[in-house]
């Protein structure tokens, strides 16, 4: 399965929205709108947030910080942001791979 590697992401809280992951544009959510995707929590130190495609490729958020996968992990979902020139240009929430 292709992976694609992030390493440069923010990321916020929001009491609405809970762990939001604010990145680069990603061009394996391409193929994706308007079909809920999945997340895990792996890695070494399971301190990675991988969100599986349609597609078959694994988007991995490297090294995110145990608070925010504890939350991502309590409410079963985070919101990818993307971003392009500074505005946001897609929204994309997953679910927990239960």
């Amino acid at each position: 399965m292709p992976e694609v590697l992030i390493t440069d992401f923010e990321v916020m809280f929001a009491l609405h929205t809970g762990v939001t992951i604010m990145t680069s544009r990603l061009p394996a959510f391409d193929d994706c709108d308007n079909t809920e995707l999945v997340f895990s929590i792996e890695g070494s130190q399971a301190n990675d947030i991988v969100v599986s495609t349609p597609s078959n490729q694994s988007v991995i958020i490297k090294d995110v910080k145990k608070d925010y996968l504890a939350e991502a992990l309590e409410r079963g979902f985070i919101m990818v942001y993307e971003l392009e020139d500074d505005e946001i240009i897609r929204c994309t929430p997953c679910q927990l791979n239960r």
